[in-house]
């Protein structure tokens, strides 16, 4: 007995049962190829974004470092302190972390300074929720660094509070202002210890300084003989 069968209908089964697979494996190998260049994608665009970040931050830390500034922010509820990288330069530190303890930061603070934790509550008292402070840190050699803090409390999530700001190296400005004092003093000094009397006005006639031999001379109270008064005033009260 023969049995003949066409082919296509003997295999028209497994045909279907075959192009169902094919295509359901080239569907999910593109879905696969379709992820993985998303993913490796995604990967780059991460990458690119943080050696960009890096630049960044490398860039704002050459500037601030130029500019003789750094940035913090204090974690007042932790008392935890970020700083820049700059900071750390302008103090002669090795940058061992951007966190550092108030207890770290209060051993370089100068003895006659006001405490920084006193400015911080009068910043919660305050309505302005805002600091400008001049204070001494101790630098890496020994010398006091004068420094500028402007920074505003500000709160993060649950109400955690912060104090955020910059602070500035004044030290060249502060040691001005002491030089030019020391120099008033000294040509006050000289000014009072002449023989004869003398008075400077400036060219408003509005008297800048004047000795006590000139006080004398024209029988003048204390109260006349202040800088800036009119040289009419004075002589009225002469």
């Amino acid at each position: 007995l023969l049995l003949t069968q066409d082919e296509r209908i003997l295999f028209a089964g497994w045909r279907r049962s075959v192009n169902t697979d094919v295509t359901l494996f080239i569907a999910l190998s593109t879905v696969m190829v379709v992820f993985l260049y998303a993913f490796f994608a995604q990967a780059q665009k991460a990458r690119d974004a943080d050696q960009m970040f890096v630049e960044t931050n490398a860039r704002f830390d050459t500037a601030l470092a130029r500019g003789h500034g750094g940035v913090w922010d204090w974690d007042l509820s932790r008392g935890r302190i970020v700083w820049s990288a700059s900071m750390f330069q302008m103090l002669g530190m090795e940058e061992s972390g951007t966190v550092l303890g108030y207890g770290e930061l209060s051993a370089m603070l100068h003895p006659n300074d006001p405490d920084l934790t006193v400015l911080a509550n009068s910043a919660f008292e305050s309505a302005e929720k805002t600091i400008d402070h001049r204070f001494r840190m101790l630098h890496a050699n020994g010398t006091w660094v004068w420094l500028r803090i402007r920074a505003e409390l500000i709160y993060y999530k649950h109400s955690t509070p912060h104090l955020i700001g910059i602070a500035v190296d004044i030290t060249e400005q502060e040691m001005l202002k002491q030089r030019t004092r020391n120099a008033d003093m000294r040509l006050s000094d000289a000014i009072e210890n002449i023989s004869e009397a003398f008075v400077l006005w400036d060219s408003k006639r509005r008297l800048v300084m004047c000795n006590s031999k000139y006080q004398q001379l024209y029988n003048l109270p204390a109260s006349a003989v202040t800088s800036g008064e009119t040289h009419d005033a004075i002589m009225a009260q002469s």
